[in-house]
Parts: C-alpha cells; structure tokens; sequence
C-alpha cells in the first residue's frame, strides 16, 4: 500500500501545474464586486483563465477545511472595508500564495473541487453546496428512521 502511495505521489507532483492570480477587476456602482482573474496551466498546456470572486476562494477554503480535516489549509488574505491599491496588490498576492500552497499538497492539488475552481466557468459553487446540502438531509432523515 505504501509503496503504491508513493508511485501516486510521485506521478501528481511530476505533472506540472502553474497558477496565478492577477488582474482584479470591480464592476457596479452601488454594490461593487470584484474578481480576480486565476490562470493556471497544466504540463504547459494551453492556458485556462477563469474569474473568481473573493468569496469563492473562501468557499473553497471551507470545502477544502472540511474534506481534509488532518491536513493544513493555507489562510486567505483578510477580508478589508477600505479597498485602495494597496489593499488589493496585497490580495492578490495572498490568493495567488493560497492557490500556490494547495498545488504544493498532492491530495489537494488532485481534489476535484480545487480543479474545478481553477478551471471551470462558471463554477458550480451553488451546484454543489446543494449536492451538500441534500447528502446532509438525506443523512439527517436516515438517522431519525
């Protein structure tokens, strides 16, 4: 078992994978949002770039958090009132050192959900928080059968 343990390792960390996070961009005027683009490359394929909001990485964080409860998850940067130039050079460097330090870890660089966020527009946050949300309801009402 171990032996085939390593041989996955070996094979995940050889594939190589590039991520960035970069470009922020805030559009409305009331209530202002603003994504990030993430970029990321496989074995030097063709690139895939994708927008994300600060909220996704931090639902990610939280699926992440929960699904590998034994393994640490890097931090976000915080979350900011006043949002300069300064603040978001400083968040998108912290999204990009978060998504970097998931590509470092094996099991959750393979995670399906990781991949998904880093490639798939639009992400189907919603899609799955439901899938989420009906196992738990399922579950609950198998428990009290």
């Amino acid at each position: 078992f171990i032996q085939e343990h390593q041989k996955w390792v070996a094979s995940v960390k050889k594939q190589d994978l590039f991520v960035s996070v970069g470009d922020p961009k805030t559009t409305g005027f009331i209530k202002k949002t603003t994504t990030y683009a993430v970029v990321s490359r496989f074995d030097g394929k063709d690139e895939m770039l994708v927008r994300r909001r600060y909220s996704d990485f931090d639902w990610l964080y939280q699926v992440l958090h929960t699904r590998y409860t034994g393994i640490p998850i890097p931090g976000l940067p915080p979350k900011g009132m006043v949002k300069g130039d300064a603040f978001m050079a400083q968040r998108v460097i912290g999204l990009e050192s978060f998504l970097k330090e998931l590509v470092k870890n094996p099991f959750l660089r393979e995670d399906v959900t990781f991949n998904e966020f880093i490639q798939q527009t639009p992400f189907p946050k919603q899609t799955q928080l439901d899938c989420c949300l009906h196992l738990r309801l399922a579950l609950s009402l198998r428990v009290f059968s």
